[in-house]
């Protein structure tokens, strides 16, 4: 009935693996919560094939969500969704956290707009703008620089968790030899590290848009 598919969805959102904008997210932060049986080498492709035929756009958010969570349970493997698992962050909690790193460096409502009118780069306001962004969404630090396990399950688009890290790890490395200031260094290693995935930066730009036109 329409009140237990829009409670499913509410559940799917608090775990971070529903967007009312996007609809569901990638497959890396939903396999936190399920064991797919290792000896099944087609599970995968079954559930893309699930969604791609049940998801039809006629269906409202909670009916999209609740065939969402249907197809993982069916195709997906067996379902923990109490287990303790990273939930990415959505657009309302960027927005607070660049509203918090504003106020920290002491940015007005005009600095804002000029960093995001210009690349990220630009000026140093912008590059500890996002540095504070990625710290403050526990993401990185300036001691023990990418949270792996969170970058991994925030920004990846594909679930090759060792490759990921393997790269990730080999340009943290290359950067943090050049001597880099920590802004620069923290912006740097989005821009470089992540560059098969714009969301990262496209997370703190939304947020700044955001913010600027209220």
């Amino acid at each position: 009935d329409e009140e237990s598919t829009c409670v499913c969805r509410c559940e799917l959102i608090k775990l971070g693996l529903w967007d009312s904008c996007r609809g569901h997210q990638p497959e890396v932060p939903s396999d936190q919560y399920y064991d797919p049986d290792e000896e099944d080498r087609c599970y995968r492709e079954r559930l893309r094939q699930c969604l791609r035929e049940r998801l039809t756009p006629e269906k409202n958010q909670c009916s999209k969500s609740f065939v969402y969570y249907k197809c993982y349970n069916d195709q997906y493997g067996t379902v923990f969704l109490n287990r303790i698992g990273y939930v990415p962050s959505g657009q309302l909690k960027h927005e607070q956290i660049v509203r918090d790193c504003a106020r920290i460096l002491q940015l007005s409502k005009s600095d804002l707009k000029t960093i995001a009118e210009n690349p990220l780069q630009a000026f140093n306001s912008g590059k500890c703008l996002f540095r504070c962004f990625l710290i403050r969404e526990g993401l990185y630090s300036d001691h023990g620089g990418f949270n792996k396990e969170r970058i991994f399950a925030q920004f990846a688009k594909k679930n090759d968790r060792e490759r990921f890290l393997r790269r990730l790890q080999q340009c943290y490395d290359r950067l943090r030899s050049e001597c880099w200031d920590r802004c620069t260094l923290a912006t740097r290693l989005v821009q470089d590290c992540l560059d098969e995935n714009a969301t990262a930066l496209d997370n703190i730009l939304s947020a700044l848009s955001s913010i600027t036109v209220e």
